[in-house]
């Protein structure tokens, strides 16, 4: 976490009723409060983080333990207050903090990483704006939002910007960025192909050959091979390649 301002803590009660959850925070889960009550133990809550900035008390960590404890009664808690974070250091805390009853989703973990302002996260958002997708932090994909954050951080940091931008675009070529295409084993595939047979190929070609495969289709003939679904995806793209060709065959993906 940034350091540039120095922050101090405390610990105190406060009133629950004046704890404000920011931005960076999950979204709230009834199904899952209604599953902690069900265990409910008052010796189990621990301490709430809290950051004391601009008058106000904002909740790093306790979201769900807060509903939690209003839903028995509770009126206030025991809280480990910070003062001096800015908002930028709450999110990156909250990005860190793992009170060990439910550890963050990749999309949670990646909209903190947003809130935080980090810089890998934000250049990851402005490849994916500049070619017309986005981020789908409810969980659900759309047509050209994604939920696979972790297989787009992992090629990011495998192909960097450039990398990760090609194979958005050939999405958008191929499927017109329909979401089935987002998965994460297409994402993996595809970055395995053009890593391994770049220059083997006539872009325009697989585009063709590609779209002309439903997007199910592809992904079932892939389960015919062992091994990471990642090479299975890639040798998928090598065979609809192939298929029809006598010449000018692409290698097998090793």
């Amino acid at each position: 976490m940034n350091n540039e301002n120095k922050s101090e803590k405390v610990y105190m009660a406060l009133p629950l009723d004046e704890l404000t959850v920011a931005n960076y925070q999950r979204s709230l889960s009834p199904i899952r409060v209604n599953k902690m009550n069900k265990a409910f133990d008052v010796k189990a809550l621990g301490v709430l983080v809290v950051s004391d900035r601009d008058s106000k008390f904002y909740l790093i960590d306790g979201h769900h333990r807060v509903e939690l404890m209003k839903a028995n009664g509770i009126k206030e808690w025991y809280c480990e207050i910070y003062t001096g974070l800015t908002y930028e250091q709450e999110a990156a805390l909250y990005h860190l903090l793992d009170t060990g009853q439910k550890q963050l989703t990749p999309l949670e973990r990646f909209k903190a990483l947003l809130e935080a302002k980090d810089a890998d996260a934000l250049k990851i958002q402005r490849v994916l704006l500049g070619e017309g997708f986005g981020i789908n932090f409810g969980g659900e994909g759309n047509n050209r939002k994604l939920v696979a954050i972790r297989a787009v951080q992992t090629i990011y940091a495998d192909v960097g910007a450039n990398g990760l931008r090609e194979i958005l675009q050939f999405i958008d070529e191929t499927w017109n960025g329909n979401r089935e295409a987002l998965q994460d084993i297409i994402l993996y595939g595809l970055r395995r192909f053009f890593k391994e047979r770049r220059g083997d190929f006539d872009k325009n070609t697989l585009v063709k050959k590609m779209a002309a495969i439903p997007i199910a289709n592809a992904i079932m003939h892939s389960k015919k091979y062992l091994g990471s679904r990642e090479i299975a995806f890639a040798q998928t793209i090598v065979d609809i390649y192939n298929s029809g060709k006598r010449t000018k065959k692409i290698k097998p993906i090793n």
